[in-house]
Order: C-alpha cells, then sequence, then structure tokens
C-alpha cells in the first residue's frame, strides 16, 4: 500500500513538473502578509518597517510557510497570526532562538544570529508597528488570517524567503529532520536501501510514518531491538521518497478517500501494472477527479447499474469496467486523532476483472423476480443491518468487516455465521412487532449472491447458484406442488434437503393461518405459538397438526395440498434431522415471508373477503 502512494506521489510531481521546494511548502489560505522588512547590506541587517500586502495564492511558495509542532516554531520565520504578542514571541522569535539545533553551516550561523540580534534588539518597536499596521484595517478585512514572515530589501528590491538560499535550505533540511527525530532521539540508517525505490542511499529516516501513521514507534516496545533509534531498519525510506508519499498522501486524501454507507472510511488506493503508459494513469486519476465533483453519478445521466455501495462507492464500478492493468487496495481505517490511522481492514491486489464479477452477479440477483418485485437491491447495507444491528457489539462490527474482505478478494465465507446472526435479526424484529418480510428476503438474497460468487462455504450444498438462478421445472399439475416446485428449483442449493422444503412450506402455512386470523379477529394469537421464532425440531413437528386444527376450527382450511405436502417431506426426511436450529428457524421465516407466491384460486377468495 505504502509503495502505492509513493508511486501515486511521484508520478503527480513528475506530471506538474514540480521542484521540491513548491512540495514541501504549504498554502496558508491566508488573505494578507505582514512582512517584517530589514535592510540587507552585504551580511549586514537593519530594521527599516512594516510591509502589508494582499496574500499570493498562486506564488504561495516565495513566503516558504510550513506548518510546525503546534507548541513550538514553524519550519520557517513564516507563521499564522492568532494573538499578535504570543505570535511574535512564540513562534516568530523562538524560531531564531531554535536556530541552533538546525543543520547550518558556520556561515549560515552567524548570517542567522546576525538577523536575530536586529530583530531582538528592534521586537518593542517592531510589535508596535505591527499592531498600528493591523490595526488600521476593519476586522472583516483582517479576518480571513494574516501571515507573519520575514523580508528583506536589497537594492530597492524586496526579496523573500525564497529569495535566499539559506533559507531554501532550511525548509529542505528541517523538513526532513522530522522523518529522522522524534522522542528525544534520531533514527537515520547511513548507506542503507530505500524500502520504497530500493536505491541504497545515503541516508534512510526512520519516522516517515507520520507522513501515513500505518505504524507507531513510540513505545520502544515496538521498535527493532526495543530501540526507537533502529526504527529505520522497520520501514527505512530516502528523503526523495518521503517526499513522495507526501505528495501521494495529499492526493489520497482528497481524490480517494471514500464513504463506506457513513459506518466507515476507506482510501481506494490504485497500483499499477509495470511498464503501462502514462496516459493511463491520467486516465485513472481522471475518473477520480470527475467522481470528486460529481460522485452522484445517475444510471440516468451515465447509464451505469445499480451499485453495490450506494452513489458514494460509484466510483467502484467506474473501476470495474477498466481493463487489468492495475489492481486495487481497499484500506479501511478508524482515524481516533489526526496522528494515528488504524488500519481496520487492507483489501489488496484487487483487480477490475473482479470487481465486474461482484457487480455482473449483483445485476442477476437483483433480477430475481421475487426481489424485483419488491424493490430490493442488494449493497453492503444489506450486511451491515444482519451483523452489526443484530448485536451491536464490536464483535459483531469485526464479523462485518472480515465478511467484506471476503466478498473482495473471493475467500469463502461460512453459511453457519450468516445465518447466526442473520436469524438474530429477524428474532429481535418479531419480537418487537416489526415485520420480518424485509430483513428476511434481505438475508436471503445475500446468501444467494454468495452463494453465486462460488464463496459461501455451506456443507452438503446443491447445485451452485450460477447455474440454478432462473430455472423454471415444472413436474406436477398440482397447483400447490407446481408453486413449490418452481422455488424449489430456482433456489436449488438452497433447497436440497427434504427436510428445508417441509420446514419451509410450514411457514408458507403458518403465515395463511396468520392471515386468516387478522382478517377475522385484527389480531394474530398465532404467532405466541412461535416461540419468538426460536424453533426446533420437536416444535416444528408439533406446529403442523396444530396449524391445520387452527384451520378447521376456522372453517378455512383451504390449503390441505399444502399440508399433504409437509407430510410426504416430512415422511421422506426421517427421523433423524441433521439440521441447526438456527437453519430450522430461518427455513421457516423465509417461507413466512414468501407466503405470497403461493396464491390458489380459493387463497384469493379469501383475501377478498
Amino acid at each position: 500500500m505504502i509503495n502505492s502512494v509513493a508511486t501515486i506521489g511521484e508520478y503527480l510531481i513528475k506530471r506538474e513538473n514540480r521542484p521540491p521546494l513548491s512540495i514541501l511548502t504549504q498554502d496558508s489560505k491566508a488573505k494578507y502578509v505582514v512582512g517584517i522588512v530589514l535592510n540587507k547590506s552585504g551580511n549586514n541587517y537593519d530594521y527599516e518597517t512594516i510591509r502589508i500586502e494582499e496574500y499570493d495564492s498562486i506564488n504561495f511558495e516565495k513566503y516558504l510557510y510550513r506548518r510546525g509542532e503546534s507548541q513550538g516554531a514553524d519550519v520557517t520565520p513564516t507563521c499564522k497570526i492568532t494573538d499578535i504578542d504570543k505570535t511574535f514571541k512564540k513562534k516568530f522569535l523562538h524560531w531564531f532562538s531554535e536556530s541552533n539545533s538546525y543543520n547550518l553551516s558556520e556561515e549560515a550561523i552567524k548570517e542567522i544570529e546576525g538577523i536575530k540580534k536586529v530583530l531582538e534588539k528592534n521586537q518593542e518597536i517592531i510589535l508596535k508597528d505591527i499592531k498600528n499596521t493591523i490595526n488600521a484595517f476593519s476586522d472583516n478585512e483582517i479576518k480571513g488570517g494574516t501571515l507573519l514572515t520575514l523580508l528583506f530589501k536589497e537594492n530597492d528590491e524586496i526579496q523573500y524567503l525564497f529569495d535566499l538560499k539559506i533559507f531554501r535550505s532550511i525548509l529542505v533540511d528541517r523538513s526532513n529532520f522530522r522523518y529522522y527525530n522524534k522522542y528525544g532521539l534520531q533514527s537515520i540508517g547511513k548507506n542503507k536501501i530505500c524500502s520504497i525505490c530500493l536505491n541504497n542511499e545515503d541516508e534512510v529516516y526512520g519516522f516517515t510514518s507520520d507522513i501515513f501513521p500505518f505504524y507507531t514507534l513510540d513505545k520502544s516496545s515496538f521498535a527493532p531491538s526495543l530501540n526507537q533509534k533502529n526504527g529505520w531498519k522497520l520501514y527505512p525510506v530516502c528523503a526523495k521518497c518521503a517526499l513522495n508519499l507526501e505528495e501521494g498522501k495529499k492526493y489520497i486524501e482528497k481524490f480517494m478517500n471514500l464513504n463506506f454507507y457513513g459506518r466507515y472510511r476507506y482510501y481506494l488506493i490504485p497500483k499499477f501494472m509495470n511498464l503501462v503508459e502514462e496516459n493511463y494513469y491520467d486516465s485513472i486519476f481522471d475518473l477520480f477527479e470527475v467522481y470528486a465533483k460529481d460522485p452522484s453519478f445517475s444510471k440516468e445521466k451515465r447509464g451505469w447499474i445499480r451499485d453495490l455501495t450506494y452513489t458514494e462507492d460509484r466510483i467502484l464500478e467506474l473501476i470495474s469496467e477498466q481493463k487489468n492493468f492495475l489492481t486495487l487496495n481497499l484500506v479501511f481505517y478508524d482515524k481516533p486523532n489526526p496522528k494515528e490511522l488504524k488500519i481496520l481492514l487492507n483489501i489488496g491486489d484487487v483487480l477490475p476483472s473482479y470487481l465486474n464479477k461482484l457487480f455482473e452477479t449483483k445485476k442477476r440477483v437483483d433480477n430475481i423476480e421475487i426481489f424485483y418485485n419488491n424493490q430490493i437491491s442488494f449493497n453492503f447495507e444489506i450486511l451491515y443491518n444482519i451483523f452489526v444491528r443484530s448485536m451491536e457489539k464490536d464483535k459483531s462490527k469485526k464479523f462485518y468487516i472480515d465478511t467484506i474482505g471476503r466478498i473482495f478478494t473471493g475467500k469463502k465465507i461460512n453459511y453457519n455465521l450468516i445465518l447466526f446472526f442473520l436469524i438474530k435479526r429477524i428474532r429481535k424484529n418479531f419480537s418487537n412487532n416489526i415485520n420480518t418480510k424485509d430483513m428476511t428476503l434481505k438475508g436471503f438474497m445475500l446468501l444467494l449472491y454468495l452463494d453465486a460468487l462460488l464463496i459461501l462455504d455451506k456443507s452438503n450444498a446443491g447445485e451452485s447458484m450460477e447455474k440454478s438462478l432462473n430455472q423454471d421445472v415444472f413436474e406436477e399439475k398440482n397447483e400447490i406442488v407446481h408453486i413449490a416446485n418452481k422455488v424449489f428449483n430456482q433456489y436449488g442449493s438452497f433447497f436440497n434437503s427434504d427436510i428445508k422444503k417441509a420446514i419451509f412450506l410450514e411457514g408458507v402455512l403458518t403465515q395463511k393461518l396468520l392471515n386468516i386470523q387478522y382478517r377475522d379477529k385484527k389480531s394474530t394469537p398465532f404467532r405466541n405459538k412461535l416461540n419468538g421464532l426460536k424453533l426446533d425440531e420437536k416444535r416444528i413437528k408439533t406446529l403442523l397438526p396444530q396449524i391445520q386444527a387452527k384451520l378447521e376450527d376456522y372453517g378455512k382450511n383451504y390449503y390441505k395440498e399444502i399440508e399433504k405436502l409437509i407430510s410426504k417431506y416430512f415422511l421422506k426426511a426421517g427421523e433423524k434431522w441433521n439440521i441447526d436450529n438456527n437453519e430450522i428457524s430461518f427455513y421457516f421465516v423465509l417461507g413466512m415471508n414468501m407466503a405470497d407466491i403461493f396464491v390458489i384460486k380459493k387463497d384469493m377468495a379469501v383475501e377478498e373477503e
């Protein structure tokens, strides 16, 4: 992942022909610049005046602004004004107090000391002049932010920090400084190989993790040989590659930092194959940049299918249409604070062709009649609702994020695990008198989707959904058998035993009874017999005669063919049921929520009553 970030940065620097200094400097987004003007004559300096000007946002490099530590000075004597007194003393003047720690030549040290003496000698009058200058402007004019910097006047020409070699060198050296200086010590490897470019470099640094905080050395126990000085051994990075990382990170944060349902943030980082042409890089970057401007690509505007993750991640669908000249890293993360990046899941080397498979499978599942008619479309929100909302615990979140990873990498997913969380959520809804149909059908859709991808690890499964989707087989003339055969053949791998068929049909029959009760009584007392959908073999077997008895009592037993079919499958199943109780509950509630498929003539008459 980190190498891909550096590659992106390197390409962008090359494409834009940007010198290192333009990368190291930051756009302060200020409105005005207050400059302390020093007359320069050889190596001698004298304070002249305060100069205020509008901030040059196009050529902001000339100020050499780069933010430093919050409690210390910035990288150069250019800083943002907050409180005038504090900024001048604790930021601006403090920079010169630290100059002895900079990596400077003797000549440069003398020059900095000369500037320092002039500033300290005239600090009272300088501070007074700054205040008078700023007070001449209204609050609204200054409100946009103001920079304080150092200007030089030589031969009646104004020079900025950028114009003096000494400050350019300081910016480069101090920018590198943070890559190797931390925790009161330095981590530098001499004449070592950089882990990114693989070149032997004069120096490699050990604290570049601050750029992309994917690991930490804040404790010696995390460092090689328990010594933070050896941090460079963990991930050695040269100065040039550190710069590439900086630039790559900026781009990724701006264009490749995406939202996954508001639940998680993730980086979508492309990794390009060797020898791909530069215009291919540009075409991929264009996709991200266009998407960033207008993420709400509609089907009507672009002709793209409804994607896996709503409009937030439509970029995935765009990438899926590309040739396999790149792979993708999906890095799901949490940021407890700005200096810490907690990686929750790193999905590496996903090919566009595999993404395309995910979308094509989605289209097929979306077009299955029962889902299409109920306006249900597959997306990862279904997965979240099943896992996380069933328990509301950290453990379920781990299962959720792990399952996402398995889908994107084609790894097997445990059928019983999905079923465990699914039936837990359905039972929760049932107990709270929330309609279970939506969750049941979405859960079934998820199982079908995973099975179609051939990643559902389900023992004794029948033929794969790749083969069984949308097959219609009619063997019986009986109306109920006709409908049942259609369902069982269409979803063949999920109805691969007589037990499952019997339980499913009993769920259908139960819902028919509940519909009759509600029409007659405006209540459904038989729901109490379902034990909160915590069902097992014994309860399933005892429910059938109870349902039949109730239908006979009401004089509305129009479903004897269903009862016969259930009994037939019970007999074929035998005495020993090899099925988990969660499966029993799921197939039962699935039957309940698909009962409207089993519409017979007499049933239609009842519904018209």
